[in-house]
C-alpha cells in the first residue's frame, strides 16, 4: 500500500463545486469562516493551498458532508516528489487566529 497523496487542484475544484452547490458566494464561505477577507477561500478553490484541519472540519458542516468527501487524492504519484508541496503547506497556517506562530512538520519524502 502506497502513503496516500492530497490532490491539491482536485481539492481545489471539489471546494468550489460544493459551494455553488450550496448557492453559497466566495464572501459568504469566508465570513462563516471568520475570515476578514475571502482570499484563503480563493487560494483554495485554485489549489494554491489547502484549507487547515480546522477549516476543513468547519467546511465540512457548512457543505453538510463528512471532511473526507472534500479531499481529493492523487490518483498517479510523480516519479520525484514536487516541491512545490512545501510552499503549498507553507501557506497553510496565515489564515487561522492563534496559528500564526504554530511549525508544520512534514514527513520526509522517501523514493520507493
Amino acid at each position: 500500500m502506497e502513503y496516500p497523496v492530497l490532490d491539491v487542484k482536485a481539492t481545489g475544484a471539489r471546494i468550489r463545486e460544493l459551494r455553488r452547490a450550496n448557492h453559497l458566494k466566495v464572501e459568504e464561505v469566508a465570513r462563516f469562516m471568520g475570515f476578514e477577507s475571502a482570499q484563503a477561500v480563493y487560494k483554495w478553490q485554485r489549489g494554491e493551498s489547502l484549507p487547515t484541519v480546522d477549516n476543513l472540519f468547519a467546511l465540512s458542516r457548512l457543505f453538510a458532508i463528512p471532511m473526507d468527501e472534500i479531499l481529493r487524492e492523487k490518483k498517479e504519484r510523480a516519479e520525484e516528489p514536487s516541491l512545490a508541496l512545501y510552499g503549498v503547506m507553507a501557506g497553510l497556517t496565515h489564515h487561522v487566529p492563534g496559528w500564526y506562530n504554530q511549525r508544520i512538520v512534514f514527513r520526509q519524502f522517501r523514493r520507493v
